[in-house]
This record gives structure tokens, C-alpha cells and sequence, in this order.
């Protein structure tokens, strides 16, 4: 079951991204809404996502607007 700040609510967020993410300090819709472009950078960089692609899949938008519709 999800949860409402689940990361498994991001399109394209797959298991293994998840996974990632959560190994590296990202555990829910709010830490990752968080993340600076720099921040975004290092992350892309340190676990070899595609380049860019955090960005062009829009999760941090999505993030983002998943904590404004819940507020």
C-alpha cells in the first residue's frame, strides 16, 4: 500500500529508483521535493541515473504538487 508521500507516486519512479534514492537519504515525497539543482547534480552523478533525467521526468514538479494538493 501506498502512502500518500510515497515515492512510488512519481510517473516513471521504478522499484529499483526507489531503492536508490532511499539508500542515499531520499525517503519520501518531501525530501526529494527539497533537493537544489545542485543537489540534483550530485545525486544524478553519484548513482549514474541517465543524465539529466530526474529533470525530464519532472519529479521533483510532481513531488512538489503531490505536497500541494495534500495540503
Amino acid at each position: 500500500m501506498q502512502t500518500f508521500n510515497s515515492l512510488y507516486l512519481i510517473n516513471t519512479m521504478t522499484p529499483k529508483d526507489v531503492f536508490i534514492l532511499k539508500q542515499n537519504g531520499i525517503q519520501n515525497l518531501e525530501d526529494l521535493a527539497k533537493l537544489s539543482e545542485k543537489e540534483v547534480q550530485s545525486l544524478t552523478q553519484k548513482l549514474n541515473f541517465l543524465e539529466g533525467r530526474i529533470q525530464y521526468e519532472y519529479w521533483i514538479e510532481q513531488a512538489k504538487d503531490y505536497i500541494e494538493y495534500k495540503a
